[in-house]
């Protein structure tokens, strides 16, 4: 804003901008994006009834030290040093230049995408040889999908590619359930879970979601699997409160489909993968051979340390794959060549609508009420006596910093201080283990 005229009132009328803080993090989140000008002037007029000209856009991100990849740039070296960090997180390989990229604007660093590429060849030419066409096999053809909005069809599935049978450490996994937005392909809401087939933690999950984004799509979009039948009818019953007047035959409320048609969600995981599956994978059973899952304490103790660990990658990944430009493409009838996040937060700018139907904490809560299990019981990963106790061993042996890296230091040094607190006592497991 202008020094001389603080309240930015012209003849065009009053600028009624968000607080500073506000601003501040919403340019810098952009920023993150790498939005174009417009795009930012979009998102400001969406958000928060912001009206500027791109002149003032570019005041407003001088005052607030806005970094670019064009302005702001540390030396040659620091960014080399920044991209090697991140590869070097990367065991599997499987991240390419606009992953490595977003991943650097969640830490604040903001490269050029030229400078990032070269990199990578320079430094990792077998990661890079390895994602270049031809060397795996090719995708199944897909079908094209139409979506008038956001929150017209949300896709959710299960991902078990750190499930118990792909550990294989004796029934101990850690599975997620997520939730995809089909017209911005944004991820809404991905949540570790102790069972992704019990009908029971599917409905809390559910109702979890519905809670977080305030509301629920017109159609909402799930394979064929038995553990739904609790999930669809609370949605079903949802629906019909809070979109009465929705013709159930033209917008049906919840649609199952085979897990190959839903490629909305299952695509999704395919990226997960590459992004931190594989190191999740590697890092979780690099401590096979000295875990017994039939040790109770053992078990419990998995389940406090693991599930965080996992929680906090599919964070970074929700955050970077959001503020990623999807790859152009001018035969795909939704929106490509943007952020998911762009296309959701500002879908008039695209000739799209908002299409969520909201839904008030209140029908949400009494809808819980009625479930067999508490969200507690059934979304669990350790009762509240173990939760304690472990708790207690975590702060005798100092509270070291956890990582997907050292988990299994912390895991093995904790574990002699809980047998001594236990002395020959069975921990309790939480209670979706027991059922």
């Amino acid at each position: 804003m202008p020094r001389h005229n603080p309240k930015g009132n012209n003849q065009h009328g009053d600028k009624n901008y968000p607080a500073d803080d506000v601003l501040h993090a919403a340019l810098v989140q952009y920023a993150k994006e790498r939005l174009t000008v417009q795009m930012k002037l979009d998102r400001l007029r969406e958000e928060y009834g912001c009206e500027i000209k791109p002149a003032t856009l570019h005041n407003l991100q001088v005052k607030f030290d806005i970094k670019t990849v064009r302005r702001g740039q540390p030396p040659r070296e620091e960014q080399a040093a920044a991209i090697l960090e991140v590869v070097e997180l990367d065991h599997a390989g499987f991240r390419g230049v606009k992953t490595t990229m977003a991943t650097l604007a969640l830490q604040g660093s903001l490269l050029p995408r030229d400078t990032v590429r070269e990199v990578l060849r320079l430094y990792a030419p077998d990661k890079s040889l390895g994602r270049f066409p031809g060397a795996k096999n090719r995708r199944r053809d897909r079908t094209t999908l139409i979506s008038v909005g956001p929150d017209e069809m949300h896709h959710a599935d299960g991902w078990e590619k750190l499930g118990a049978q792909a550990l294989m450490m004796g029934g101990v996994g850690i599975p997620a359930y997520g939730y995809t937005d089909q017209c911005s392909s944004k991820r809404l809401f991905i949540v570790v879970v102790p069972n992704d087939r019990l009908q029971d933690v599917i409905v809390h999950v559910h109702l979890d979601f519905i809670q977080y984004i305030g509301g629920i799509s017109i159609t909402h979009v799930v394979d064929k699997g038995t553990e739904l039948g609790k999930a669809l009818a609370v949605h079903g019953a949802i629906r019909a409160l809070a979109a009465p007047n929705l013709d159930a035959e033209r917008f049906p409320p919840f649609v199952q489909i085979s897990s190959f048609k839903n490629t909305p969600a299952e695509g999704g995981w395919h990226w997960l993968r590459n992004f931190e599956g594989y190191n999740l994978h590697d890092a979780i059973t690099a401590g096979r051979d000295r875990f017994n899952a039939l040790d109770d304490i053992q078990f419990c103790l998995f389940y406090w340390i693991w599930p965080p660990i996992v929680q906090k990658a599919l964070n970074e990944f929700s955050e970077t794959w959001n503020i990623h430009a999807i790859r152009r493409q001018h035969l795909k009838a939704n929106p490509s060549g943007y952020t998911p996040n762009h296309v959701y937060a500002a879908p008039r700018s695209l000739g799209l609508q908002h299409c969520k139907i909201p839904v008030s904490s209140e029908i949400v809560a009494a809808l819980r009420e009625e479930q067999e299990l508490t969200r507690e019981q059934a979304l669990g990963f350790c009762s509240a006596s173990f939760d304690e106790a472990a708790r207690g061993a975590y702060e005798q042996i100092g509270s070291p910093e956890t990582t997907r890296d050292n988990a299994w230091e912390t895991f093995f040094t904790m574990l002699p201080v809980l047998r001594a607190f236990y002395n020959g006592r069975v921990p309790e497991k939480a209670y979706v283990f027991t059922i």
